[in-house]
């Protein structure tokens, strides 16, 4: 449901926020293998959209599973940015993220770029070409059963909002009514998505690798 409005200035957020890192989020990152490398995607929202962080983690190269998901709903830019980055801090061999570099996520695309540098990060602007390439490659993910994701009711109600302009895929203007009670908008197709994209990345070794392992 979000927090409160008055969350914003509440002078113990970061904290409260912490608090709630260390007893709910690093659980799921202690449960994920070591030695896998990690994408992360990310479709950012503040007041009235979810913002959801995608967590996906190889199996072997050509399986990817979810490791987790994160939603938040009017949480300050200022906590979204803690939770992104711990999270990317403590991902095992974080390998890409990919956000979307629009509206008020450009600033939060850009932010994580400075941290994390071009070969980890990047923003995407959701374009009829992008969208055109990545949404048939992400549904073909699915049939061949490439990637594997939660059996969530939301999850599937997210991805039923994505229609056909002109022959390709984008998300539509509909809404839908999550469990929680609040509308959702597609957050987590997109960041899904965005995760695929970002697994299917080429560039360095993952980040934490042995470049030259021993024998």
């Amino acid at each position: 449901r979000g927090v409160p409005a008055e969350f914003v200035l509440q002078e113990d957020r970061v904290q409260v926020t912490q608090d709630w890192l260390d007893s709910t989020v690093n659980p799921a990152l202690d449960a994920m293998p070591k030695h896998q490398r990690t994408a992360v995607g990310q479709d950012f929202g503040r007041d009235g959209d979810l913002s959801v962080i995608w967590i996906l983690q190889e199996v072997a190269p050509t399986l990817w599973r979810t490791a987790f998901v994160v939603e938040l709903r009017r949480m300050p830019f200022d906590i979204q940015r803690q939770i992104l980055f711990h999270i990317l801090d403590n991902v095992p061999l974080f390998h890409h993220a990919k956000f979307v570099a629009r509206g008020n996520g450009q600033g939060h695309a850009e932010a994580a770029l400075q941290s994390y540098g071009a070969a980890r990060v990047d923003g995407v602007r959701l374009t009829a070409g992008w969208s055109g390439e990545w949404f048939p490659r992400y549904r073909r993910a699915y049939e061949d059963r490439s990637i594997q994701v939660p059996k969530s009711e939301d999850h599937i109600a997210d991805h039923r909002l994505v229609v056909l302009r002109k022959g390709v895929p984008a998300m539509g203007d509909g809404r839908c009514k999550g469990a929680a009670g609040g509308q959702r908008h597609g957050d987590a197709a997109i960041a899904a998505l965005l995760a695929w994209a970002a697994a299917r990345q080429e560039g360095p070794p993952p980040a934490g690798a042995s470049v030259n392992p021993p024998p």
